[in-house]
């Protein structure tokens, strides 16, 4: 019966590989063509039963379609080593049997360059196309006409084999049976041997176990007389033992007087050592505790010395900032009267050649000068019948209160707050007099007229008294 395997892929050709297992089958019978031969039991190495399972078949069909490589996880699983498919195709081209690529659904045989290394061989394989439509049943009948010859060949080399296994297990029986008819004749002889031998062995050793039992009783009187003779020997090395650890016990016991004697006196030299090491170490400590006590003294007396030299060099230094700044007031009150009475057509000096002047006489005049800028503020305030006026006034009198308090602080920007207030003061009265109806023009004139007037001599009088803007 000729057996047939089908080697296919299922996520490639499962459908047109059952229906070419169908035609096979009705062909060649159920059981002569096998497919799904990698359905492999639990436990069984698959290489091997794959191995059994094409050693018994005739011819391999390799059914190839276009996902034939197959694909997992990014990867074809025909180079995987573990992959079945390709352990059947590897198995079935290394057992020399025929292989026959079957390329169905239109694909193409595969490059060399696309199949691992053991596949290369199936490239060379003669195949054939077989395709799922009208020409199937055509392309069927002629894969049967071309693995007829090859199943034909199978079945008789499978016959020849058969017979040549019939003839060597015929002649093996035969060798056999010689063999067993010789081992007979050979174990005959050799037990006849063997029992001759038994007999020789006997009479040897019953002379030897007489030889034995002389020498034994030979050697029994002469174990006697060297047991007596290591008695005497084991007794006067006994007595002479004794003797000897008798003078090694007074040798030991002299040594132990004398070895305590001089530990005695090695401990007696010890403690008189020890006693005058501590009364060295006594006076050591001693000597170094007055070196240290005398060395705090010293330390203290220099320490008292420059505290006292430091403070006469502060007292030397505050009395000398005294007189210097006793001297600089004078001088600058020189000055500052000599700038004040500069005669007429004399060249203006500088910012850095005038000298500082009292900051209390320069605040002095300010607040007298701003704070007569309030009384046009309390005149309009009184005449005011508005309410707009009211808040005008307002206003006006918080100006003045800030100026007031800005002189008297005494702060850099002083001058530049007092030169300011002009514009400042301008663009209010405009406001208040042209914008605002209803109110006494000429008075409001006159009282921003005064106002300008009185803050124009405190921003004057700041330029004048220093050169130019700068700080009270």
């Amino acid at each position: 019966m000729p057996r047939i395997a089908i080697s296919y892929r299922r996520d490639d050709s499962a459908a047109i590989t059952g229906r070419i297992f169908d035609r096979l089958a009705a062909r060649y019978g159920t059981g002569s063509v096998f497919r799904d031969i990698d359905s492999i039991p639990l436990g069984v190495d698959f290489r091997e039963y794959i191995n059994r399972m094409l050693a018994e078949t005739d011819i391999t069909l390799v059914v190839v379609g276009k996902r034939w490589f197959g694909t997992r996880k990014g990867r074809r699983r025909i180079d995987d080593p573990a992959d079945p498919v390709r352990v059947e195709v590897e198995m079935a081209l290394r057992s020399r049997m025929p292989v026959v690529p079957v390329l169905v659904e239109g694909s193409a045989m595969p490059n060399i360059d696309q199949l691992p290394d053991s596949l290369k061989e199936l490239v060379y394989r003669n195949g054939l196309h077989v395709d799922s439509g009208r020409d199937f049943d055509q392309h069927i009948e002629r894969l049967i006409r071309n693995i007829e010859p090859i199943l034909v060949r199978g079945a008789e080399a499978k016959r020849e084999r058969a017979e040549a296994a019939r003839q060597a297990e015929e002649e093996e029986q035969r060798t056999e049976t010689g063999w067993r008819a010789a081992e007979e004749g050979r174990r005959a002889e050799a037990a006849r041997r063997a029992e001759e031998e038994k007999q020789r062995a006997e009479a040897a050793r019953l002379a030897e176990e007489e030889k034995r039992q002389v020498e034994a009783a030979r050697l029994a009187e002469e174990e006697k007389r060297r047991a007596e003779a290591a008695r005497l020997a084991e007794e006067e090395k006994r007595r002479a033992e004794a003797a000897r650890q008798a003078e090694e016990e007074k040798r030991r016991a002299e040594a132990a007087r004398r070895a305590e004697a001089a530990r005695q006196a090695e401990g007696e030299k010890r403690r008189v050592e020890a006693a005058r090491r501590a009364e060295e170490e006594k006076r050591q400590v001693e000597a170094a505790r007055l070196a240290e006590e005398e060395k705090r003294q010293v330390e203290a007396a220099r320490l008292a010395e420059e505290e006292k030299l430091r403070a006469e060099v502060a007292r030397l230094a505050e009395e000398e900032k005294r007189r210097a700044e006793a001297a600089a007031q004078a001088e600058n009150e020189r000055d500052s009267q000599a700038a004040w009475e500069r005669p007429r057509g004399a060249t203006k000096p500088s910012a850095k050649q005038l000298p500082k002047q009292s900051p209390w006489l320069k605040r002095r005049t300010q607040i007298v000068l701003s704070g007569a800028g309030v009384a046009p503020a309390a005149i309009a305030l009184a005449v005011s019948h508005n309410h707009d006026d009211l808040f005008v006034v307002l206003v006006v009198v918080l100006v003045a209160l800030a100026t007031l308090y800005a002189i008297r602080s005494g702060r850099k920007w002083v001058p530049y707050v007092s030169a300011g207030l002009n514009p400042l003061l301008t663009a209010f009265w405009v406001w208040a007099v042209f914008f605002i109806p209803d109110r006494d023009k000429s008075l409001m004139c006159a009282l921003f007229a005064l106002t300008l007037l009185i803050e124009s001599a405190v921003a004057f009088f700041n330029v004048r008294a220093r050169g130019g803007f700068t700080a009270a």
